[in-house]
């Protein structure tokens, strides 16, 4: 892949991911490799297929006869994920690909486009301002009792008025009987700040979501699964989306329940 087929900015993004352009190891396709610095996850793209990837959870070592699409005899066999979050087995020899890696190739994960895949990192609070103002029906830039329940709700708490009654009093710190925007992103606990990527493809609604741990794979809008593969492992089944979340950190884990709400309502 050409350096110029990149469109970058100027934004590093604070991540455990680096990415290595695709010459040398493929001369057939233009890919994008991604690789998780500490875990050895493998993500290699290609530029021209919004719909698919292959992935290797880790990039040396056996792995036990167990784990999917690993065995004994055939270490560097990675997966084939589709925009349906489904995986199967992809023979492919990812040794070459791994020393490049491992030998300090790459750079830092950036902003950029990529083909058919856009990188974008997500600030959380962000995410949280546009949970907030989906809920602050009046647009006084607080949320009332009466705004906070259905908030809470959409974000996947199931909730008494007590509960929420509670909750107003422990979060409105200056007592004017309402919730803004500084003390929401206290409620979300947003001092442990958790950067994650997101990536997306002009050919699915799918998304591929880079975290620090990892990387999270949820299915097109028609499907309700997701694939978790963290700290280098390979789980053997797919996950409902609102359980992949949880790996999000609580504001974009947040944006997406909203979101979602937002969909069954409409």
């Amino acid at each position: 892949m050409k350096a110029e087929q990149c469109d970058k900015t100027a934004t590093d993004v604070t991540s455990e991911w680096m990415f290595l352009k695709g010459e040398g190891w493929r001369p057939d396709l233009s890919c994008l490799c991604l690789l998780h610095k500490t875990y050895k996850t493998i993500i290699e793209i290609d530029a021209e297929n919004g719909r698919s990837f292959v992935f290797k959870a880790q990039t040396s070592g056996t792995t036990p006869a167990n784990t999917p699409g690993n065995t004994p005899r055939h270490p560097n066999k990675v997966k084939l994920c589709r925009d349906d979050a489904y995986v199967s087995d992809w023979r492919f020899n990812a040794h070459a690909l791994s020393q490049k890696l491992e030998s300090g190739a790459g750079e830092r994960m950036i902003e950029m486009t990529v083909g058919k895949w856009s990188f974008k990192i997500q600030d959380p609070i962000e995410s949280a301002r546009q949970v907030f103002n989906r809920f602050d029906v009046n647009g006084d830039n607080d949320i009332s009792r009466d705004e906070l329940k259905p908030m809470l709700e959409a974000m996947g708490y199931i909730i008494t008025d007590e509960q929420v009654a509670e909750m107003m009093h422990k979060a409105d710190s200056d007592g004017s009987g309402g919730i803004d925007f500084d003390e929401f992103c206290g409620m979300l606990e947003l001092h442990a700040i958790q950067r994650n990527m997101l990536v997306t493809t002009s050919d699915s609604s799918a998304e591929l979501w880079l975290t620090i741990h990892g990387f999270i794979y949820c299915a097109h809008d028609g499907k309700d699964e997701a694939l978790v593969v963290q700290r280098g492992s390979c789980p053997a089944y797919t996950v409902q989306k609102s359980a992949a979340w949880l790996e999000l950190g609580r504001a974009d884990e947040a944006l997406k329940r909203a979101q979602r709400q937002d969909r069954l309502r409409g």
